[in-house]
């Protein structure tokens, strides 16, 4: 036996929630992603973690990886794979779910927000809190993420490097610098998104490969791999 611990202003239960928001993604003017599949897999399970045995005592540490894992056994069992739809991407939308409102943080914020959800899935996972949102009758909530996507929006505009395809100093690059292959050229790879993301402008070939030859010196790396050795 199952018991549902979710508590809304409306007092519903969680199936009369995941219905309700259901409704919204297939039919609210609101959503730039109306009726995507994805989306509406993602709904069924992103509050999937809440369900939790009758008579549990200890509530449940993390609920969207619990959810996420509910998703995957489902969507595996039921291959939902074969309706075109990508496991990876549901997965990461409930996993990344409920978010906190950014709509008022800075442009760097919201570029790091975008790199770790991907531009791909930003607008679904926004799409996802609107819908929620709705259902639970929250229009403050609703007017902050018509915010934040706005913003988001703007910002990807302006065209920014926002995944490691446009890094202007890539891992064949470092290679031809000196530096070998493994653990070091990832983490060398990942500062310079990070700091690409801190300061679109400093992605440039040139500014980048100076800033890995002061903080990454070739001689320091070898000889961290002599002591090692």
């Amino acid at each position: 036996t199952l018991k549902v611990s979710l508590k809304t202003p409306k007092k519903t239960n969680l199936f009369d929630h995941h219905m309700a928001v259901l409704d919204i993604l297939t039919s609210s003017p609101d959503l730039k992603q109306k009726g995507d599949l994805e989306l509406l897999f993602t709904s069924l399970f992103h509050h999937a973690g809440k369900v939790k045995p009758q008579g549990s005592q200890t509530p449940l540490k993390d609920l969207q990886k619990t959810a996420a894992h509910l998703a995957k056994l489902w969507l595996k069992k039921y291959k939902a794979s074969m309706l075109g739809i990508k496991e990876d991407n549901i997965l990461k939308l409930i996993e990344n779910y409920p978010f906190p409102n950014t709509s008022q943080d800075s442009e760097k914020v919201l570029r790091h927000f975008i790199y770790r959800i991907g531009q791909d899935l930003i607008f679904k996972l926004i799409d996802l809190k609107i819908a929620d949102s709705k259902a639970q009758n929250c229009p403050k909530q609703i007017k902050e993420s018509l915010a934040l996507r706005k913003k988001i929006q703007t910002e990807i505009d302006k065209k920014p490097p926002f995944s490691l395809r446009d890094l202007q100093l890539n891992g064949q690059d470092l290679i031809k610098m000196g530096y070998k292959e493994g653990q070091l050229l990832g983490k060398i790879i990942q500062s310079l998104m990070k700091r690409v993301l801190d300061e679109p402008k400093e992605n440039k070939a040139k500014l980048l490969k100076k800033y890995v030859q002061e903080h990454y010196p070739i001689k320091l790396k070898q000889n961290l791999i002599s002591k090692k050795a």
